[in-house]
């Protein structure tokens, strides 16, 4: 049978999780079953990474299928599937929290629990902070989907709106942890979910591969690159800017929270904010805003905004989505950010995952609403001790989300986002987004590739590996003709600049000892660029050989191979070694593209 491990944490989720499972023939193993008084911090909440750590140490330790974590009350609950490398080692962990799982099990309760002869229309429903992979799964299999803002109030109030008009909807959740499936009716049920999670593991999955739970997960799902559920502070300067603009004579004191009608005050003020530096078409570089959503109470409720939902495009489609609310209770935004990983690659769903997101940070942090950084916790907050300042930095859950913003300064102000391919872009930017493209040409094939197999081999089994399929194929042929105007860009480059370089004046000591020779300080690259991380990339340079019409071979002095790379701008001297060279698969890949291609 499946070993699962129940982290209980004192609460009595665990000991019911644990008799369920164990009921059922699961070998279960226990953490923190025992029930104990609880007050004040805690760690029974499993969106904190920090609070799941002794559950993903017993995982390891147990070679556990998965693993399932509660919160204090046992309304919320989050699965955590371990993902192994070859040798047995673990890699990393996978939190699949309520709105992953509602696309996953939709097909299942579509067919084989009876909905889709129900007679009834079939809809979902997930709270703002959930997958957009909850929409795409729900198109694919012609489910309704509804979207509220957090809060089992408003989930209900539209499940009630809907099932009037003849909706019925066999699972509805949020991204906190809250889940409801209709069969158990309006109380929360995590187990019950759980439970039924581990059927369709048991029913599906290949129990024989080590990594059997996670790749069942990751066939029934549409993948996104997401970030974690996050809770930046207000701003002090957002503070300040309340003080003076309530009605409920209110000032603000450094250390005291304000009371809620104050922090509904923040979040409508940051949200209209944000409207307007992001109205829909507005262009940021590569990104476009494809849609500014957001939902607004009634007058008769206060008329107060709730929330910003900001989708981004490219010219290739939906490039990813950042969601701005805010807590009811505290003075914290809460947050998340994703982008879709039918882009082409998981490289490149992170980047523009990172992209977009940073954009919207990058503007609450300039236009003090919010801190998301250590250093903005150090500045603004230095009336609390270091200790106290790394505890709420925790909490907040914000380490990945600095580190993502790191990697947004740092790519924005080598010009990464300023547009794959702007006209006058440096040969330098242009290589780099040749090799964007050509990962996403070969990941895009090698989706199609896998997909289809699948397809093909038990349609059933793998129900949406046929619409990834024909997706994957459309981005395919996308990203070949994107690559070949590049291309053509490159080429037009390298001819500019060889003009200037057969001119380059010599002076000096240089001239008299080499005259005629190339000043290399007037070739458009970066001699000592940190591009690729002081690796040269073998496909990089056949581009830019392939790039310069009628290349001459001229002898400047005898230099081994591996000393060009440098000179031309791409890192620091290295010997390849055989793993560097392209692979079989990857050479039959480019033959194969060099003939008409696939078909679509």
């Amino acid at each position: 049978g499946l070993k699962v491990v129940i982290e209980g944490s004192h609460t009595p989720s665990g000991p019911v999780a644990a008799g369920a499972f164990a009921n059922l023939g699961a070998q279960v193993e226990g953490l923190h079953l025992d029930g104990r008084e609880i007050s004040g911090l805690h760690d029974a909440d499993p969106s904190i990474a920090r609070n799941r750590a002794a559950l993903e140490r017993r995982i390891v330790e147990t070679r556990a299928d998965f693993g399932i974590a509660f919160d204090l009350d046992g309304d919320r609950g989050a699965i955590v599937i371990p993902e192994w490398n070859s040798d047995g080692t673990i890699k990393t962990f996978h939190m699949l929290a309520p709105d992953n799982l509602l696309g996953m099990l939709m097909p299942y309760l579509l067919n084989d629990w009876g909905y889709a002869a129900s007679g009834k229309t079939v809809g979902v429903i997930r709270d703002v902070l959930g997958t957009h992979a909850v929409n795409d799964s729900a198109r694919q299999h012609g489910v309704g989907m509804f979207m509220t803002d957090a809060g089992y109030v408003f989930l209900k109030e539209k499940k009630e709106e809907m099932e009037a008009q003849g909706y019925v909807f066999p699972v509805y959740g949020e991204r906190s942890g809250h889940t409801w499936l209709n069969v158990s009716g309006e109380i929360e049920n995590p187990v019950a979910v759980a439970i039924l999670f581990s059927t369709i593991i048991k029913k599906d999955g290949d129990l024989n591969d080590p990594n059997a739970v996670l790749h069942l997960y990751e066939r029934s799902t549409v993948a996104y690159s997401q970030s974690p559920r996050f809770q930046p502070l207000y701003h002090p300067r957002l503070l300040e800017w309340l003080s003076d603009h309530n009605d409920q004579n209110w000032t603000y004191q450094r250390g005291v929270n304000p009371p809620q009608a104050i922090v509904a005050l923040g979040k409508h003020e940051t949200v209209q904010r944000l409207s307007t530096a992001f109205p829909q078409g507005k262009t940021f570089g590569i990104y476009r805003v494809m849609q500014f959503n957001t939902y607004q109470d009634p007058e008769d409720r206060g008329g107060m905004l709730r929330f910003a939902d900001i989708m981004f495009e490219t010219d290739d489609g939906f490039a990813g989505r950042v969601v701005v609310r805010a807590s009811s209770n505290d003075p914290t935004f809460v947050m998340s950010y994703e982008a879709p990983v039918g882009m082409g690659t998981t490289e490149g769903a992170a980047q523009h995952r990172i992209g977009t997101a940073g954009l919207v940070m990058k503007f609450m942090i300039n236009e003090g609403l919010g801190i998301f950084t250590r250093a903005q916790m150090r500045e603004f907050l230095d009336y609390l001790a270091t200790e106290k300042q790394e505890a709420t930095f925790a909490k907040s859950n914000l380490g990945p989300v600095e580190a993502d913003y790191e990697v947004f300064t740092s790519a924005e102000a080598a010009g990464a986002f300023r547009g794959d391919a702007a006209e006058g872009a440096s040969t330098r930017e242009l290589l780099q987004t040749l090799n964007v493209l050509n990962a996403q040409v070969t990941g895009a094939y090698k989706t199609w590739e896998s997909e289809n197999a699948l397809s093909e081999q038990d349609p059933r089994a793998y129900p949406m590996a046929a619409a990834n399929a024909r997706r994957a194929i459309g981005h395919y042929h996308k990203f070949r003709v994107r690559r070949e105007e590049v291309r053509a860009q490159l080429r037009k480059a390298v001819a500019a600049q060889s003009g200037r370089v057969r001119q380059a004046p010599r002076a000096g000591a240089d001239a008299a000892e080499a005259p005629g020779g190339i000043d290399m300080n007037e070739i458009d690259v970066a001699r000592w660029g940190d591009l690729m991380d002081g690796v040269v990339s073998d496909m990089a340079l056949e581009q830019m050989i392939e790039a310069a019409p009628g290349l001459v071979p001229v002898i400047t002095n005898i230099m081994p191979i591996t000393d060009l790379a440098p000179i031309l701008g791409r890192g620091k001297r290295v010997v390849p070694s055989r793993a560097s060279l392209p692979s079989a698969p990857l050479m039959a890949l480019r033959a194969r593209e060099k003939e008409e291609g696939l078909k679509g």
